[in-house]
């Protein structure tokens, strides 16, 4: 829906800079799940590392179209915002994802103190 707002009341480069990184990113991501259905595809960390970075970029696109004023200022606050929202959203989903390779050493840890203390 942000796209959406930010083409029809933008104009010019800036208002088109989002929907533009938005677009490329998702053609990437449905190539690799078309690549993924036959048995092609890599590994999903790097198209989530591709959705954050573009997350990033487009939040920092808004700041600066913010502070130079190049979009109305309700458009640079409404892509901020969206942007915050997904890279929070994806960062969580990142951490799901994708454990950190200590969090398997530290449960199996936990669960063989737990089996020699029941079992003592």
């Amino acid at each position: 829906w942000s796209c959406f707002i930010l083409t029809k009341y933008g104009h010019g480069g800036d208002s088109y800079f989002g929907p533009t990184i938005n677009s490329l990113v998702q053609i990437l991501t449905y190539f690799y799940y078309t690549l993924s259905t036959f048995g092609l595809g890599g590994h999903s960390k790097c198209i989530i590392t591709v959705h954050i970075s573009s997350y990033i970029i487009c939040l920092f696109h808004s700041l600066f179209v913010l502070w130079y004023g190049n979009m109305p200022f309700i458009l640079a606050i409404v892509q901020l915002l969206v942007m915050l929202n997904l890279l929070v959203l994806f960062t969580n989903f990142h951490h799901e994802e994708i454990p950190h390779p200590l969090k398997n050493y530290y449960s199996s840890k936990k669960k063989s103190e737990r089996s020699s203390s029941f079992s003592s």
